[in-house]
């Protein structure tokens, strides 16, 4: 039997933020120093585009470690310099941007005694496809947005006219550069789009704008780009140097993956760069700076940040995190992705267990025992212990009630929850990707035991359920026993060049979900993450979710249903 405790958590998110921004200027609104305290750490430094000399349009963004918001922002002066102040305390990340460049970021570890920190940096030019395929522009703001697509004229500029929005129109392009979306060559003004780029501000008429992008008038040349912290030797500019360090590893992963999709790669060769990412590199990096390291403290602001990153862990470096880093130590509220990393990982599933309930009751931080709680309430739905799971979801509703993982826990462990065995399953009608005249209802599937298997493509642990599905259905198929895949996917493509492309057909009955997490149905059937799988007995009523369904106890329990007495 696997512990939820032994499951890594996957996170392929970006390091985008959201930023404030003036929405009539189109500048970033600077709130840097407002409110600055005698216990302010100021941070200043200068940056400068490829070519050493400042950018007109720049900006510096102290954001927490997972990107989910911006603490502090600066524009950056004519001269290159910069500031900005705050009172927080903790592990963060700076981003640095300039119009017609790639974006650069660096860890900055602000502590208790800290009183001024200096980052200078250079950087790097954009790094342009040599062979761009599709490019668009991209047009509008966050859900709001609208692609446009490019085209390439005889200069060698891309263009495109874009659909009048009021006064002014503004854009991002995207195809163009390995380094992410490039803001307009001709623009009234720049807009920073809060994710560590920008969009150019057209003046619009009656028939739109036209929107350009030519690449032989943004900074050429390789230069890498450059980050220093000051002072070198304190805890502050060793864990930036670190930061670079590990930054790097995730980078490259991502870039792998971005050239290879660019290259045309099936979906079964992305998954095989996930498959086989070595997370050895990057724990030795970390393993290399722990050794050049005296201080516990700082050592568990870098290991928390390794376990953050977006790419796998090592299951050594889990365990010696473990071992290594007090249930209270601060360095966990890094951000909620490390303590899961470590958990999972490190292979013990046991000490994983004892360390949780050591951090749910101790931390300071209310968010990372919430985190904690949620780590040992899936533990305990893997294990069977109901009486566990009951005291655990008691406990965290008490104790963290507006948390992300008491928000989970309602939908998945809630006594009245409407998705668990006993309770009738909710009605649905979805259009078959096989066959569109054909609806799949609750209705169309009375009489028959059914699995409802939520899942995407980009799912990682849902391709891992792969090969349980299939000898699933090869075994009890002739028992009447159907598979239903919903698919959350970003495009219905996705699932169809996977049954193509790769070695799981999946012959059964699919939909696609619109608007997946955010649609109705998902809403009907409490659905907060995938995998996610339903089992319906012939009467329309729930026999199984979850664990139950999961790896080889998929087979056990269907045996249960279709061999060994019906529903149960």
């Amino acid at each position: 039997m696997t512990s939820a405790l032994l499951l890594p958590l996957v996170f392929l998110a970006g390091l985008a933020s959201s930023g404030r921004t003036d929405s009539s200027s189109g500048r970033v609104a600077e709130f840097a120093s407002a409110g600055a305290s005698a216990d302010s750490i100021r941070i200043s430094g200068r940056l400068a585009g490829a070519d050493g000399r400042p950018v007109a349009v720049s900006h510096a963004h102290l954001q927490t470690w997972d990107g989910d918001s911006i603490i502090a922002s600066a524009r950056v002066a004519p001269d290159g310099s910069w500031a900005l102040s705050t009172d927080a305390r903790g592990a963060f990340v700076l981003w640095l941007s300039a119009v017609g460049h790639a974006g650069a970021r660096v860890g900055l570890l602000l502590l208790d005694g800290a009183t001024m920190l200096r980052v200078d940096a250079r950087l790097a030019p954009h790094d342009w496809r040599p062979n761009p395929g599709r490019v668009v522009a991209i047009v509008g703001g966050k859900g709001e947005e609208e692609s446009v697509p490019m085209e390439r004229d005889a200069s060698g500029a891309w263009t495109a006219r874009l659909p009048a929005r009021g006064d002014t129109v503004a854009f991002r392009a995207v195809g163009l550069a390995w380094s992410g979306a490039v803001a307009g060559t001709d623009a009234e003004r720049y807009a920073y789009d809060g994710a560590g780029g920008y969009r150019a501000v057209l003046r619009a008429g009656r028939d739109g704008a036209r929107a350009v992008v030519d690449p032989g008038r943004f900074p050429g040349g390789t230069a890498a780009a450059f980050v220093r912290v000051e002072p070198e030797d304190g805890d502050a500019g060793r864990f930036g140097a670190f930061s670079r360090d590990l930054f790097g590893h995730v980078d490259a992963y991502f870039d792998r993956r971005t050239r290879a999709e660019a290259a045309g790669a099936t979906l079964a060769e992305m998954r095989r760069i996930y498959e086989e990412y070595d997370p050895a590199p990057a724990a030795a990096t970390l393993a290399t700076h722990l050794d050049r390291t005296e201080s516990a403290g700082l050592r568990a602001w870098m290991t928390t940040a390794y376990l953050a990153a977006p790419i796998k862990t090592d299951s050594a470096a889990a365990r010696a995190a473990l071992a290594s880093i007090p249930p209270t130590s601060e360095a966990w509220s890094i951000d909620p992705r490390a303590l899961p990393e470590a958990l999972g990982p490190s292979g013990h599933p046991d000490a994983a267990r004892s360390y949780a309930r050591a951090v749910a009751d101790g931390h300071p931080d209310p968010a990372v025992r919430a985190v904690a709680l949620g780590a040992l309430l899936d533990d305990a739905l893997a294990r069977d212990d109901a009486e566990t799971l009951a005291a655990l979801y008691d406990r965290l509703l008490a104790e963290h009630p507006d948390s992300k993982p008491a928000t989970r826990a309602r939908e998945l462990y809630a006594p009245d929850r409407r998705i668990q065995p006993g309770r009738p399953v909710p009605d649905f009608a979805v259009p078959s990707m096989d066959d569109p005249a054909v609806t799949v209802t609750r209705k169309s599937l009375h009489g028959r035991t059914y699995l409802m298997d939520f899942w995407a493509t980009w799912c990682g642990p849902c391709i891992t359920e792969m090969p349980y599905l299939h000898a699933a259905r090869t075994r009890f198929g002739p028992l009447g026993f159907e598979i239903l895949s919903l698919s959350f996917d970003l495009a219905p493509e996705d699932v169809t060049r996977f049954r193509a492309e790769g070695e799981w057909t999946m012959p059964w009955l699919h939909a696609f979900v619109v608007d997946g997490m955010d649609s109705t149905l998902a809403d009907d059937f409490d659905i907060v993450s995938i995998p996610r799988a339903i089992l319906v007995g012939p009467e329309g009523r729930i026999l199984a979710t979850n664990e139950d369904l999961r790896g080889e106890r998929l087979a056990e329990t269907l045996s249960r249903v279709l061999e060994n007495g019906g529903e149960r």
